[in-house]
């Protein structure tokens, strides 16, 4: 933080001030710090691993967007804004120059994250009107807004964050008032009796009627508009999300609220701070326990199977580094090969799951026990509970596979030993053979699983982390049929790999190349990419291109890297790189 601290003045302030909101907000909440991540979560979007244990059901139920700092938030943050300055005596133009800033200031403190940003704009060109004294056409604000937004950075109009946003702001535009007008008549006593003759009690019947229909209709019509992104985007539809956003938003308002007075009060006396934390505790305990009873409700929501939305097949050979990991996804079912590391799993490969609607693993298979390819086996297994782990028959010194074994001990779930030959069904036209490892391989990485996918009428190659070793004893036993058009090479700890006999023998058309260790010494890197360009396939190199997306659509592959926009396409002995 400090480091991006020192790039302005400005961002200087909003991390220093970040730090010490932090830790203000803490006071008192030493021995909760689930609840106080919580907490900061929602005031100033700082999430960590012990709040991470909570996102799933919130996912779930449609409240995600208030476990982080959201447009919601900003508008949050400027209501109370409003509430405060307009009491001060200062006009209604006096009161937006105090609060746009101040807007801004808050997104930068949350980390500047592209929804908290693009609501701070869409407000202010909202508050514009005040300034300019015109009136406030929700839909031109909405529209300029995204002009802006669009003008600053165009690659905003495929962002899931931005689609989102604006699609949920125009529905609410649009849908909220008729559907308010809809659920406030039916909340009303008899539309017959005049005002005048109500009782007590059908006042404030009345009264409430209006509120509830008012919040019904506004939370029915962001659920419509984000229905349609979400199903397509998340593979995901949360059936209990009105019901949960009627009672959740209320508790996060109060949470943002009761923390504001815990900094203002901070400021003065951590006595009093701590007091008003202890109030926010309470209101996120009840939150906490609203949101994981209602996504523990049956039928709370539905995974909707991606195999209608998805081609024929697709494998992600995602960019971790030294570490390694591919998912390998078909209409039926869906392989994950290596986890990466924890961290990995947690920011990359779990997200891309969920975004592709995986509740869950048909199979976790763990090529061998390096750290970066299966330290993140365990979080796999309590994200995504795989139907069957399939590992290798050797045993090694890792630690990340003694700690995964005994929670697979602990947890009474099995594991399968698989040895060359083995072969499975991954879906209508696609199958896995496992071609290695051999009996009598010394080092770690030639421990490890070699795997052939057949896809349809491709062949692919997955060979981990092996090197030469591993490369000549798969061409004395298979020969010809190691022909496969595409090759995955990891990088092996210690031998060179990728070796002009093996390259012969596999005749890739494509080759997708982990990044360098940078770190390793002694490498024969020139030599490598020698050999690899002497082949005359198309090489991936992930230190360029990123994660590689392989796309089989009948007699079509089509091979994509993820950063630098590289496309290779395979039909038939064409073949068309661009």
């Amino acid at each position: 933080l400090e480091a991006r601290g020192q790039g302005s003045p400005v961002q200087a302030a909003a991390f220093a001030a970040r730090a010490w909101m932090l830790r203000t907000l803490g006071l008192g909440l030493e021995d909760a710090p689930a609840i106080r991540s919580l907490i900061a979560g929602v005031t100033i979007g700082a999430r960590d691993g012990e709040a991470e244990q909570f996102s799933e059901a919130f996912r779930q139920t449609g409240t995600f967007h208030l476990f982080s700092v959201s447009g919601l938030h900003v508008g949050m943050f400027a209501l109370l804004l409003w509430l405060v300055v307009r009491p001060l005596g200062l006009t209604r133009r006096q009161s937006v120059l105090v609060i746009v800033p101040l807007l801004f200031f808050y997104a930068l403190v949350t980390g500047a994250s592209p929804p908290s940003i693009r609501a701070a704009v869409m407000i202010t060109v909202a508050f514009g009107a005040f300034l300019l004294d015109r009136p406030n056409a929700p839909a031109n604000s909405l529209a300029a807004a995204a002009l802006l937004l669009l003008g600053w950075d165009t690659n905003q109009l495929f962002s899931a964050g931005f689609q989102l946003s604006f699609f949920i702001v125009a529905s609410i535009f649009l849908l909220a008032p008729p559907l308010q007008a809809y659920f406030t008549t039916r909340l009303q006593p008899d539309p017959f009796l005049p005002r005048k003759l109500y009782s007590r009690w059908q006042n404030a019947t009345a009264e409430a009627g209006r509120e509830v229909g008012a919040t019904l209709g506004v939370s029915a019509a962001a659920w419509l508009g984000s229905l349609p992104l979400t199903v397509v985007l998340f593979h995901l539809a949360p059936l209990l999300a009105i019901p949960a956003n009627m009672l959740a938003v209320p508790l996060a308002f109060g949470i943002l609220a009761v923390s504001m007075l815990s900094l203002l009060t901070g400021l003065a006396s951590a006595w009093l701070a701590t007091v008003f934390n202890n109030t926010s505790w309470g209101l996120a305990s009840l939150l906490l326990a609203m949101v994981q009873g209602t996504a523990a409700l049956p039928g709370s929501y539905v995974h909707l199977p991606p195999g209608c939305m998805q081609p024929p097949a697709r494998l992600t050979v995602f960019d971790l580094g030294t570490g390694g990991a591919q998912l390998l996804r078909t209409q039926q079912e869906a392989w994950l090969f290596d986890t990466g590391t924890d961290t990995d799993f947690k920011r990359t490969i779990e997200p891309a799951m969920r975004a592709a609607g995986l509740g869950r693993l048909d199979a976790l298979v763990l090529t061998h026990g390096d750290a970066g390819h299966t330290a993140g086996a365990i979080r796999a297994l309590e994200a995504t509970p795989p139907r069957q782990i399939l590992v290798s028959p050797f045993t090694d010194r890792s630690p990340s596979r003694r700690r995964l074994y005994a929670l697979l001990a602990e947890k009474n779930f099995p594991k399968s030993i698989v040895l060359p030959a083995d072969r499975f069904a991954a879906g209508p036209g696609a199958t896995i053979e496992v071609l290695a490892p051999e009996v009598g391989a010394r080092t770690a990485d030639d421990q490890a699983l070699v795997a052939r996918l057949a896809v349809g009428r491709f062949g692919v190659l997955l060979m981990s982390d092996t090197g030469a070793a591993t490369e000549s004893a798969l061409i004395d036993r298979n020969g010809s049929s190691l022909r496969s058009d595409i090759l995955v090479l990891g990088r092996h700890g210690e031998d060179i790999f990728a070796t002009t006999e093996f390259l012969a023998a596999v005749q890739p058309r494509v080759i997708i190349l982990a990044p360098a260790d940078p770190f390793r010494e002694g490498t024969d890197e020139p030599a490598l990419h020698s050999r690899l360009a002497e082949s005359g396939a198309t090489i991936f190199d992930q230190a360029e291109c990123g994660a590689v997306i392989t796309t089989f659509n009948g007699p079509r592959a089509t091979v994509r890297g993820f950063l630098n926009k590289q496309i290779t396409v395979l039909q038939g002995d064409r073949q068309i790189s661009r």
